[in-house]
Parts: C-alpha cells; structure tokens; sequence
C-alpha cells in the first residue's frame, strides 16, 4: 500500500512538472516567434496569432500528458516496459494527429498524407521526451523499490533448491531428470558410469563410483562392496555367507553381494543408524 501511494505521489509529481515544462515551452516558443517574425521575415509579432497557433498545434499534448503518465504505469504493471512505452507511444501519436487534423481540416483538405508524415516526426519526439521523464521518474524507481522475488516465488525457489540439494541430475531419454535420494535403492559401478538401481527404473550417469559417493548423505549411503553403494534405509537384512561375504536382501527383493572388507562396518553402521 505505502509502495502504491509513493508511486501515485512521484505520477502526480511529475505531471506538475511537465505542466511547468509545457509553460516554459510555451514562452520559448513565443520569444523565438517574436524574434523569427521582427528579424526573419519582417512580419509584425502579434502574440493572439502565436497563442491560436500554438494551441492549435499543442494543447493535445498539454491534455494528454497526465494520461499518458498515468496508462504508462498502468499498463507497464501488466506488461513489459517496452511493450507499455509502444503501445501507450503509437495510440498517443494516432490520436493527437487526428486531433490535429480535424481542429484545423480546412488547411489539411487535399494534402492529408504529406501534412501526416509532416506532423509525425515533431510528434513522435515530444512524445520521446514524456516517454522518457516518465521512465526515468516513475518505472525506474518502481523496478527499484519492487522485491526481487514474491513470497510465493521465494518458497518455489526454496523448495527447488531443498529438491536439488537432495536429488541426482541425470540423462534419461534426452531430458534432464532429478533422482531423489529416497528413490535410490543401490548404485553399481560400470567403467566410467554408475547405474542407479530405483524401485522399477535405472539411470546411468557419467561418474565414478568414488566421486559419487562424494556427492551421497552418508548418513544413508554406505558403500557394501568395491563396486555397489547401498541406501540404508532400502535394507531388508543382511544374511552371511559360507566364504564369510554378505548378501544384503532389499526391501523391493532384490539381494546385493557385501564384501568382507565393508561387513562388519556395515554392521555397526546398522546398528547405529537403527
């Protein structure tokens, strides 16, 4: 709310301003036309003729100016800003040229496509110089002042990051797939790839087993054998062997050799795990 009522304060701002700007136009315009009329041409300065003249040409824009101001924030709320200035840019400069031509027809009768592309050029700059205060005094300190990301966006982005962070990208079918570590039931060494044993599906990805046991929690990843990495919680129970070997049998049925060497710590790491 206090975001909206600063934003309306700098709008009404700036369209004081530009009132002021127009008025300081208007007397530009009025020395120039008393100095081009006396010294130029040598025509007697009458200021009712300049001031028919200039309203004819200008009052428009001195109406338009606060509208364009206030469609430009609007719009641009909505839109990017580029799309706001053209769109707000070409309806303003169409309008103001019809105005113009139909305030004083009787002049554009017969001549109407070179007097149009005689307006737009003057046109399309005065509405260049508004495009721009407005830009500089309202869009640029809206873009400041706007939060990088909403709640809703910052709690996505959270719950991304929580997802990558406790996941394994792989290749699959020509996409890029996210593995949860829950869904992993053992990982197989296979040259310069490991396989990744899920419930019903399995991935290959481009590792070594020892650097992607690295990238495993191990609090629930413990390598069985010079080649397996088994999830702890996938275990159903470990049953020995004759030549002292274990034989891991998994909640899903599946059984995985244990070598001697990681046996015993196996164990101890069931034990105090459970």
């Amino acid at each position: 709310m206090n975001d909206k009522i600063q934003q309306q304060n700098v709008i009404e701002h700036l369209i004081k301003n530009s009132f002021y700007g127009w008025l300081l136009y208007f007397v530009i315009f009025n020395i120039y036309c008393a100095f081009w009329r006396q010294y130029a041409v040598d025509i007697e300065y009458d200021f009712v003729d300049s001031l028919i003249w200039w309203f004819k040409e200008w009052a428009i824009w001195l109406l338009c100016t606060p509208i364009i101001f206030v469609y430009l924030t609007r719009i641009s709320s909505l839109l990017n800003v580029i799309k706001s200035l053209i769109l707000v840019g070409l309806t303003s400069i169409l309008l103001v040229v019809t105005f113009r031509i139909m305030i004083d027809s009787s002049s554009y009768s017969g001549n109407l496509a070179p007097n149009i592309f005689a307006l737009l050029p003057k046109y399309t700059l005065t509405y260049v110089v508004l495009a721009l205060a407005w830009y500089f005094k309202v869009a640029i300190s809206s873009e400041q002042k706007r939060p990088i990301k909403s709640e809703s966006q910052l709690s996505k982005l959270d719950n991304l990051i929580g997802k990558i962070d406790n996941s394994l990208t792989v290749e699959h079918g020509g996409l890029t797939k996210l593995i949860d570590f829950s869904e992993i039931y053992y990982l197989k060494a296979s040259g310069n790839y490991v396989e990744i044993f899920c419930h019903s599906e399995k991935y290959l990805k481009r590792i070594t087993l020892k650097q992607l046991l690295l990238k495993l929690p191990a609090r629930n990843f413990f390598q069985v054998h010079r080649s397996h990495i088994v999830n702890m919680e996938k275990i159903s129970k470990l049953n020995n062997t004759e030549t002292g070997t274990g034989l891991l049998i998994l909640d899903n049925n599946q059984s995985l050799s244990v070598s001697k060497k990681f046996k015993s710590a196996l164990k101890n790491k069931a034990s105090t795990s459970s």
